[in-house]
């Protein structure tokens, strides 16, 4: 008698694909999975699902392996998805679930010194997304947690960016289970015209001409040197472009002869880069005016605090003129906005007319930037 075995017609039951990740420094795809739970089970094949085909990648006959990595991934190009199957002696079973790599993309906006970042969502099954973080190197420095974004949002702008530096980014999937799904690393270099670090509004005076002269200082590793001027007038005002002045080595000085003294107007200066877009503001400066009041034989001088000085107020002089020249007479402290003059009689007897002439100069401390 002939006893004939029976052939397993059973195929097993399909593994969880678990998760799928990239390894940022060299690009290979880590794919981990449960094991199925058929006993005979001997083995698992991997494939690459384009198109909703699988195409075969490699088989692992270990039944109880649960994680492979593929060293041919393009993953640091584009995102793939996997699956894989159990196999017993004679069947191979339905495909599992898929998961998808996280690709990212990063593209330079120089004009407002911005990298945008996007990448596609890590899908949420079988472990639910809580997340994405996104991580930053400089020049091949540490990576730093830069930002993060809720499950549904897939892109971040990192701006301010350092000139002629190199970026690297990686993003991360937070999972359920406490588990990161990484991205490809992705590096871009910032190679813009080099803005103004700083730029620095000097001073605004009156000049001997009863005009509005002003002084400004540009960041010297500067590569945009012209500085476009502009005046408001009154706290309340819209500031206007007045002139541009031309680049220079040194600080650059201009007289506004159209401005009324007797106002508050305020400066400001700023640089545009190579789209047109100002980048650089200057701290703005304005001119003192200066008032006179008589109130029961006390002379009171009132004056508008000079402002946004980038060193501060570091003293204030008032100068009297009684018709033998310009002297010193008292000096204000730094925060003070007005000065009294006790017995102006004692002024008036000093006089050599019937006029006095008072003003005020203002004296900046120490500012590393002029």
């Amino acid at each position: 008698m002939v006893i004939k075995s029976q052939t397993d017609t059973i195929p097993p039951v399909s593994p969880v694909l678990e998760m799928v990740s990239v390894n940022p420094q060299n690009g290979n795809v880590e794919i981990s999975w449960s094991p199925s739970p058929s006993a005979d089970v001997l083995g698992y094949i991997v494939y690459l699902l384009k198109n909703n085909a699988g195409f075969y990648i490699d088989t692992i006959n270990d039944p109880l392996a649960t994680s492979y990595t593929w060293t041919g991934s393009g993953s640091s190009f584009y995102s793939e998805s996997f699956v894989i199957a159990a196999f017993d002696e004679g069947n191979r079973s339905p495909l599992s679930n898929h998961l998808t790599t996280i690709f990212c993309n990063a593209d330079l906006d120089s004009c407002k010194r911005e990298i945008n970042l996007t990448w596609n969502s890590y899908i949420g099954h079988p472990k639910k997304v809580l997340g994405y973080t996104v991580l930053v190197s400089v020049d091949e420095g540490e990576f730093k947690e830069a930002g993060r974004t809720d499950t549904g949002i897939t892109d971040f702008t990192l701006g301010d960016l350092l000139v002629n530096r190199q970026y690297c980014f990686i993003i991360n999937a937070s999972l359920e289970d406490g588990s990161v799904s990484r991205s490809n690393r992705i590096c871009i270099d910032t190679k813009m015209q080099r803005a103004p670090d700083w730029i620095n509004t000097n001073y605004v005076t009156v000049n001997d001409e009863n005009h509005l002269e002003m002084s400004f200082s540009i960041d010297p590793a500067s590569e945009i040197r012209l500085l476009n001027v502009e005046r408001k007038t009154g706290s309340e005002g819209i500031y206007e472009l007045i002139t541009v002045l031309p680049p220079s080595p040194y600080p650059q000085e201009y007289i506004d002869t159209k401005a009324d003294p007797e106002k508050i107007n305020y400066y400001r200066s700023y640089v545009k880069n190579s789209c047109g877009i100002p980048v650089v503001y200057s701290n703005p400066g304005s001119n003192i005016v200066l008032f006179a009041l008589l109130q029961e034989g006390d002379l009171i001088l009132k004056w508008n605090p000079y402002r946004k000085w980038t060193g501060g107020i570091d003293s204030y002089k008032i100068f009297v003129n009684t018709g033998k020249g310009w002297e010193e007479e008292a000096e204000p402290g730094p925060n003070d906005s007005t000065y009294v003059f006790k017995n102006i009689s004692e002024l008036m007897y000093r006089a050599d007319g019937n006029e006095i002439c008072f003003k005020i100069n203002a004296s900046e401390a120490m500012n590393p930037f002029g």
